[in-house]
């Protein structure tokens, strides 16, 4: 079973709870087979008291058992998992970063590959509008082209493309 993001809700005196997501694909190997443990067992719990809620008489006794079984693994599974997080803090850390420094390489990517594409618009644009029918296309660069509402849009879309990279951290520090 592949684990989902894990809420982690931590509640500090004072302060508002400070909720931490813990997505598999940030955690080293082991912290994140150590999550979808947690997770599976957090299920069955979840599993055996729906089960117990929906039973009564005699079979009652039977799935009360189920349940308490279930509510003790997840709880040693949660135990298991924070022993296993504190003791791999640093892993976590340089997990995170990198998975950090992968998301940044693909938003940077996706937004060169928007403005290579604004670009191409653009020049298509300034094709369109500069064609006369009939006549042969000699040159791109005419008046007409380059006042097309169009081109002045995709010039628009690029700009803001040009000012999110500035917004765009380079590290975790930033």
């Amino acid at each position: 079973m592949a684990a989902t993001t894990l809420n982690v809700g931590i509640i500090r005196p004072g302060s508002p709870p400070l909720n931490v997501n813990l997505a598999p694909s940030h955690l080293p190997a082991d912290v994140r087979r150590s999550l979808e443990t947690l997770a599976h067992a957090h299920a069955a719990a979840a599993e055996a008291e729906k089960e117990l809620a929906g039973v009564r008489g005699e079979a009652w006794h039977a799935a009360n058992a189920k349940a308490e079984t279930a509510r003790q693994a997840a709880g040693q599974a949660m135990q298991e998992f924070a022993a296993l997080n504190a003791a791999s803090s640093t892993a976590i850390r340089d997990s995170a970063q990198a998975a950090f420094n992968q998301a940044i390489d693909r938003v940077n990517t996706a937004l060169q590959q928007a403005a290579d594409g604004l670009a191409e618009a653009g020049q298509a644009a300034a094709l369109f509008h500069s064609v006369t029918p009939g006549k042969p296309v000699v040159r791109t660069d005419t008046r007409r082209a380059n006042e097309a509402p169009v081109r002045h849009k995709l010039a628009m879309a690029r700009s803001y493309l040009n000012d999110a990279r500035s917004f765009v951290p380079e590290d975790l520090d930033g």
